[in-house]
């Protein structure tokens, strides 16, 4: 049991998480940050897997991108969102057939990342 918990609380590397989406269909939720930016690192290692601990946590593929490690992805994901700050938080959705993006910059606590990942974008 203990395993199954700390496995399902890791954010896989970007490239498997959209593979897994494109081939489940699932949202792809990306946290785009940095290992020096704090509200990175709050959301990534208290927010997110208090909400998978506590089954809040929406059922979405979910990664991380470090801009410092995976720039080119990374800044192509900032300029999406029309910024050059972190942390992004980023949801890709399939809707009517085609995959849809919403964007946010800045962090959000528990119950706002809850209505942010549920949102649909038609």
């Amino acid at each position: 049991m203990q395993f199954l918990i700390a496995l399902m609380l890791l954010a896989v590397p970007y490239s498997e998480a959209r593979e897994t989406a494109i081939q489940t269909g699932k949202p792809l939720f990306i946290v785009v940050g940095a290992d020096w930016c704090p509200a990175c690192k709050t959301l990534q290692n208290s927010t997110i897997p208090k909400m998978q601990r506590d089954g809040t946590f929406p059922d979405v593929i979910y990664c991380t991108v470090d801009v410092d490690r995976e720039e080119q992805i990374g800044s192509w994901l900032q300029k999406q969102a029309n910024t050059t700050s972190v942390p992004v938080l980023v949801v890709y959705r399939k809707v009517n057939g085609a995959w849809k993006g919403r964007y946010h910059v800045g962090t959000l606590d528990a119950a706002k990342l809850r209505v942010f990942l549920q949102a649909r974008k038609e």
